[in-house]
């Protein structure tokens, strides 16, 4: 997940044309969360329906370098471990985001 930094504030500043405000970066916090839940629940339904034993604990890369891992086509998602993997990963984000004020201040 994006972090709640000072470059997230600058990327909301872009998208928006003016500083965002707690309305619009709880939007933003929301919207991403959605998401997450939304992945997860796809590719660990998808992953499960190919015949793979989803594990809650199974270990997995972070989030960060699983998607660097697609985008320079290190995964392949047409395995059933990579599906689980990425659905896990985004439940995680998912849990961690909402178990957190993103927006601390």
């Amino acid at each position: 997940m994006i972090q709640c930094t000072a470059a997230l504030a600058r990327t909301l500043q872009a998208a928006f044309g003016e500083p965002a405000g707690d309305y619009r970066r709880s939007r933003f916090s929301l919207a991403r969360q959605a998401l997450s839940v939304f992945y997860a629940a796809f590719r660990l339904l998808e992953a499960s329906r190919i015949g793979l034993s989803i594990d809650a604990d199974m270990p997995t890369p972070g989030f960060r370098e699983f998607h660097q891992g697609l985008i320079f086509d290190r995964v392949d998602m047409l395995t059933p471990e990579a599906k689980a993997h990425y659905g896990l990963i985004h439940l995680r984000a998912a849990l961690r985001c909402a178990l957190k004020n993103p927006w601390p201040g």
